[in-house]
């Protein structure tokens, strides 16, 4: 009715959001070292506390489904 899945996808699929998410993830924290799941722990973290801020609701399930999915 509200086209909620199609929003969610193509917020999911722009440069700025699922794609700079995913990008965060493979770019700033594997190229230091850093292991994706200590990311991950943090943003369970922050969206617990705040879940609407960067989209963190969004951005912690996304990043989820990419680590099940062996991105990371």
């Amino acid at each position: 009715m509200y086209g909620i899945e199609e929003r969610y996808k193509l917020k999911l699929c722009t440069e700025s959001d699922g794609k700079a998410w995913l990008t965060q993830v493979l770019d700033e924290w594997k190229e230091l070292g850093k292991d994706p799941q200590d990311f991950l722990q943090t943003l369970a973290f922050n969206t617990g506390k705040r879940p609407f801020t960067d989209c963190n609701f969004l951005k912690k399930p996304f990043l989820d489904a990419c680590q099940r999915r062996g991105i990371f």
